[in-house]
């Protein structure tokens, strides 16, 4: 009978668990610890970034979020004298393959950390146009800052770097010298 109540007391106490994550959505105050480095959470208007200092993982102050809300698009006015087909309105939709490009790009910003070169050359590769590529990273609007401390800490996590090492390989990945020497800053080099 110990058993039975031992193990049904687990499956419980999973369940709770796994419907109540107790970090993910967590209240982000600036100075509280966090758990993994370049990790990015939005909280009340404020994107804060998880940043090492000394050997403690922290939240940053936060960088306020601006939402962009939409703006109308003037309806045209029709005129009762006028015969010839409309004409296109001022407001272009975007190509299918930009908008898969922005997509992709999008798509891969979420799994890894890309400089925006890399970026670009990673769309170019997939076969979209160097244009549809470069609109579609742009688009992203990413901090490649950022992005640059996810890949330093990705890399120390497979393998041991020096500074100067892991500032070279940051920026043979595409990140600028001066967003690489951050990089390694934040990762604790």
């Amino acid at each position: 009978m110990g058993v039975r109540r031992l193990r049904a007391s687990l499956v419980a106490a999973f369940v709770l668990v796994s419907l109540f994550p107790l970090s993910s959505n967590a209240a982000v105050p600036a100075g509280t610890k966090c758990v993994k480095l370049g990790a990015q959470q939005t909280y009340k208007g404020k994107k804060y970034t998880c940043i090492k200092l000394g050997q403690k993982l922290y939240w940053n102050n936060g960088v306020k979020v601006q939402k962009v809300s939409p703006t109308p698009t003037p309806t045209p006015t029709p005129t009762a004298t006028s015969t010839s087909k409309p004409s296109p309105t001022a407001t272009s939709t975007l190509s299918v393959s930009r908008a898969n490009a922005v997509k992709a790009a999008a798509s891969y910003l979420r799994s890894s950390a890309f400089s925006r070169s890399g970026l670009i050359k990673q769309l170019a590769y997939e076969g979209y146009s160097n244009e549809d590529a470069v609109f579609a990273v742009d688009a992203q609007q990413a901090d490649w800052r950022a992005n640059a401390v996810k890949a330093a800490a990705s890399y120390l996590r497979s393998s041991a770097f020096s500074r100067s090492g892991l500032i070279n390989q940051l920026m043979y990945e595409g990140y600028s010298l001066a967003d690489s020497e951050y990089a390694a800053t934040a990762a604790g080099l």
